[in-house]
């Protein structure tokens, strides 16, 4: 569709004034830090805002990331209130010494020379010269292009001087100060999630009242306000941060000194945080170790937990090494605590591949009689190979060591022979590497061993085992088996043989006493004879020693 001549007369016009106006309008924009100098005490709150100016420039956005010295400066917070910005594209964020942030506002934008973006709260925590500085800074102006309009970043610089002495307290009341109590907070050194506190007093003899405040500073006085028929109250505590109960006792001729109680609220999460994993040695590295750092701008993160493929947690510091050999996809789940016990999980899944297995490349299969088994494979260099029959280790050999092939790259041969007898069957042969640094590997791919024929077993123990031979072989075989086996029989007859005559002697010792003692007859000493030959020289003898008498 084309423009109509007035249309496009106004859009050149446009363009014309644009092009003459931009440059005026262009870069004239300052952001600064708030205050920009100053001197403080270790342990002091240092408070700095983000101011913006646009010089007469109506502004929509900005961004900037501040950098500030952790040797000197301690992190404690952050604070969007009041600020010119209505919406975030990057949520104010610490982490590390840096603190990042990208906002803006809708049309018409701002228009200011003090616009406070956020504020940022520092612990004093060591003497020296600590540095704020503002980088990466944009400033857009409302003019529908996004135009960066910035002219200039601040910085600020602070003197930490030594902790100030405590000052002198003040003289000690004669009247007793009521001991103040908390149900919702009841130690004033850990945080809390509740957001109103419970406390309570006792009421010492003669005590008319008390006059009590709740403030953000730890010296305020509790006010003149006089109250006489509570012994306790529930205050809720204005936003999170820590707060102060001050109480005072009145008597009917003066006061007590001032009670001071701390109360800590926190029940906001840690930031969001992100996971770094690093493997020096690859994907097959044996341990890897995830790195990781999360800021919580109220209480602060007091200790971090890591889970392993939906494990326990187990308390870690960063970087901590993740407890895995295993090839196969892992997850690692890192959990941040406040010190209120607020919880922020960040979590990466990582595949590793393991170490390389070792490739079993022949196996001396059927096997023959007292043949032995030789298994062949290929395995990196200087690994130390174990050879599994059905889960069974029936031998280690160290890759590349004795090796007649030739070896090239990484990887070199290797085989191992056993003389070992298996029964008939079938058997899966495996294989596993050890590194040179602890790392396993997962088993290799099986092979088939085949085991065929019937054993040769002599008093339960195997001699050898038969397979498929030729018939030569198969007689030579069947030859020596009938050799052993009648030297067994021939072994076996002869104890046998040795077993009667030690009875027969046995029995005539006891023939002899009873003829000697006249306890038996002539017929009946006969009759014992005839049975020992009998027991000792075997039935047949006996029949042809009768055979004979009858003839």
């Amino acid at each position: 569709m084309r423009l109509g001549f007035k249309t496009a007369l106004w859009t050149l016009a446009g363009a014309v004034v644009g092009l003459v106006l931009a440059p005026e309008n262009a870069e004239a924009a300052t952001l600064s830090l708030s205050p920009n100098s100053g001197s403080f005490s270790v342990g002091q709150t240092i408070t700095v805002a983000v101011k913006v100016n646009s010089a007469g420039v109506a502004i929509n956005a900005a961004e900037a990331t501040v950098a500030f010295s952790t040797d000197t400066l301690q992190f404690s917070g952050l604070s969007k209130s009041g600020s010119i910005f209505k919406f975030w594209a990057v949520e104010p964020n610490a982490s590390g010494s840096k603190i990042t942030f990208s906002g803006g506002l809708p049309n018409p934008g701002f228009t200011g020379s003090s616009g406070t973006i956020l504020t940022m709260t520092f612990l004093a925590k060591a003497e020296g010269t600590a540095t704020v500085k503002l980088s990466g800074s944009k400033v857009l102006a409302n003019d529908g292009f996004g135009t960066n309009v910035l002219t200039s970043q601040g910085s600020a610089t602070f003197t930490i001087g030594k902790k100030a002495a405590p000052a002198k307290p003040a003289p000690a009341s004669p009247y007793p100060a009521p001991a103040v109590s908390s149900t919702t907070h009841p130690d004033e050194d850990n945080w809390y999630t509740a957001d109103s506190a419970a406390l309570s007093w006792t009421q010492p003899a003669g005590m008319r009242g008390v006059n009590y405040a709740l403030t953000d500073s730890p010296t305020s006085e509790p006010g003149t306000v006089l109250v006489t028929n509570k012994r306790s109250v529930e205050l809720p505590l204005p936003s999170e941060g820590v707060w102060y109960f001050h109480l005072r006792a009145q008597y009917s001729t003066g006061a007590s000194s001032i009670v001071h109680f701390r109360l800590q609220y926190d029940a906001t999460p840690p930031q969001p945080f992100t996971l770094e994993l690093v493997r020096d040695r690859g994907v097959s590295d044996p341990s890897p170790e995830v790195k990781f750092e999360a800021a919580d701008a109220v209480s602060g993160v007091r200790r971090y937990a890591m889970s392993v493929d939906d494990g326990e947690d187990v308390d870690v510091r960063s970087p901590a090494t993740i407890p895995v050999t295993s090839a196969g996809k892992h997850r690692v789940k890192i959990t941040a605590y406040d010190r209120a016990g607020n919880a922020a999980e960040a979590s990466l899944e990582f595949e590793m591949e393991g170490y390389p297995a070792p490739v079993i490349t022949f196996v001396s299969s059927p096997l023959l009689l007292l043949d032995s088994l030789v298994v062949k494979g290929t395995a990196n260099i200087g690994d130390t190979v174990v050879v599994y029959v059905s889960d069974e280790e029936i031998g280690r050999v160290i890759a590349g060591v004795v090796s007649e092939e030739t070896v090239t790259g990484t990887r070199a041969p290797w085989a191992l022979t056993t003389d070992r007898l298996f029964r008939p069957g079938s058997y899966r042969v495996t294989a596993v590497a050890l590194g040179p640094n602890g790392e396993q590997s997962v088993p290799s791919d099986f092979s088939v061993l085949t085991v065929s024929g019937h054993q040769v077993v002599i008093n339960g123990r195997i001699i050898a085992t038969v397979a498929i031979l030729p018939a030569a072989g198969f007689a030579v075989v069947m030859l020596t088996s009938l050799v052993i086996a009648a030297l067994f029989f021939l072994a076996s007859s002869a104890n046998a043989l040795r077993r009667r005559e030690l009875q027969a002697d046995a029995d005539l010792e006891a023939l002899r006493e009873r003829v000697h003692k006249g306890k038996i007859s002539l017929p009946q000493v006969d009759s014992t004879l005839l049975k020992i030959d009998q027991e000792l020289h075997g039935q047949r003898r006996r029949k042809k020693k009768t055979k004979a008498d009858g003839v």
